[in-house]
This record gives structure tokens, sequence and C-alpha cells, in this order.
């Protein structure tokens, strides 16, 4: 049997038609992979590095005395500076005990009133200054909310002294004997400095003080009635501009409290 193709031409056996297509395929594939760019590997994702710690803040250094914008009189401040040198920083910094003296000085001149006490008795603290002039011990009184109560040397007498403020030229006094002993003394266009209604005093002759308004429905006016201790002499008044002053001669201490005049 002739190994020719059916179209009668010679032909290439089988076999080596194989072994061709096998080196045909070899080259074709060598010449692919050598004009196909080779794949590469992916590349190591990069390191973070993380970020160095802050450096530390160092405390701000104190001020020498007399140095900064916030010191005291004289340059002797001795305040920590404030940082930035803002003024009201500097003032915020400020210890109490360098405080403005203008500030301290207006507080002075116009103090507040004492917190009154609930049950209206004041007690050693609300002793008053006897030496000063009645002005000043009216500005007192009305400054400890108390009226002052003080002895008259070498007298036997003592005197209380109210604070008030307004026109007195109206003021009417009385001594009313019953049912109590009191020394009164209304005032149609003043008012008392004092802010409690009952004053428990128990000293010089005075037993309480009641302060409240001559009408009561209107609330105008003031009245103060002043209950006398028994044994206490009758009242001599003296209203001027600024306080009411009644003065008694005090009870001898060896006298018995009468009874009859009960709270």
């Amino acid at each position: 049997m002739s190994d020719k193709s059916p179209s009668g031409s010679p032909g290439i056996s089988r076999g080596l038609g194989v072994l061709i297509s096998l080196f045909t395929a070899a080259i074709v594939f060598g010449g692919g992979m050598a004009i196909l760019p080779q794949q590469r590997s992916p590349a190591p994702p990069p390191t973070v590095t993380p970020p160095p710690p802050p450096p530390p803040v160092a405390p701000p250094a104190e001020a020498a005395g007399g140095q900064g914008g916030a010191g005291g009189e004289g340059g002797q401040g001795g305040e920590v500076a404030a940082p930035g040198g803002h003024d009201g920083a500097a003032d915020a910094a400020t210890p109490p005990e360098f405080a403005d003296d203008g500030k301290a000085a207006a507080d002075a001149e116009a103090p507040a009133a004492a917190p009154p006490a609930e049950n209206g008795d004041g007690g050693e603290d609300n002793s008053a200054d006897c030496t000063l002039p009645e002005k000043d011990m009216a500005r007192e009184a009305w400054r400890r909310n108390w009226p002052t109560i003080c002895a008259l040397a070498d007298s036997g007498k003592g005197f209380i002294l109210i604070p008030v403020k307004g026109p007195v030229q109206n003021a009417v006094v009385e001594l009313k004997r019953k049912p109590v002993r009191e020394a009164r003394v209304s005032l149609p266009q003043a008012e008392s400095q004092l802010t409690l209604k009952l004053y428990k005093l128990k000293k010089l002759g005075f037993k309480d003080l009641k302060v409240g308004p001559i009408d009561e429905s209107a609330g105008t006016g003031t009245r103060l009635r002043v209950r006398l201790m028994p044994g206490a002499g009758d009242p001599v008044f003296d209203v001027k501009d600024g306080y009411a002053k009644i003065t008694v001669a005090t009870p001898d201490k060896s006298e018995k409290p009468d009874k009859s005049d009960k709270d």
C-alpha cells in the first residue's frame, strides 16, 4: 500500500506530520513567551511608621517680683504671668489678697447690710462702738442691721439708736404705759433702715424693738416701738436726720423684774 494522498500526490506520513506540528507549536510558544512581557509579582505593601510623640510642654515659669503686667503696687506682685500676656487672664490669676485697692475702697464706702438673724437675737456679735459720733453709730447700725445700744458713762442711763432715712420733721413721739410701757416714734415720711420686724434686746432697760408701718393697710410711714424693761426710767426722745434716739435711766440690777410684764 503506497503513502499517497487521496488526490494521488505524494504526501507526508502521519507520524512525521505530528512531529512537525509539535515542533511548530513549540516554536510558536517560545516566540510568544519571548514577545509577551512576563507577569511580575505584586510589590509588598509599604511599611507605615508611627509619628513620633509630641515633645513635653514645659510649665510656665514664675514671674519675678515686680515683673509682668499684673504685679502689685511698687512692683511687688509675685503672681504667675499669664500665657501670652493677656490682661484678662492675668487678672483672673490674681490672688484675692492682691485685689484692686479701688474696688476694696468702693466696697468699704457702700457696705452691704449683714444678713439678719432669723430669731431677732443678735448676741455679742452686735456690740456697738459707743465711742463713735451718733451719725457714724447710725451708719454702723444699718450695716449690722441691728440697733445701737450704749450706756452713758457715770450717768446710770442708756440709749438706743435706730437708723432711719427720709424726712423726720413730722415725727411724733410718745410713751404708752398700758398694757405695757413702750416708747414710740412715728415717722410719716421716713422709714427704718432695719429690716426685721422684731429685735430682742434685753439690755440697759430696753426689752425689744418692733418695726412696722404706721398704716398697716397702706403700708406707709414707719412706727418704732421700743418696749421698756421694768424699772427703766421714762424715755427722752431725740429724732434727727438719719436716726431716732431714745434715752432711759437703766433699771437697778437689784430690783426684781415685774412678773406682770410678760412677753
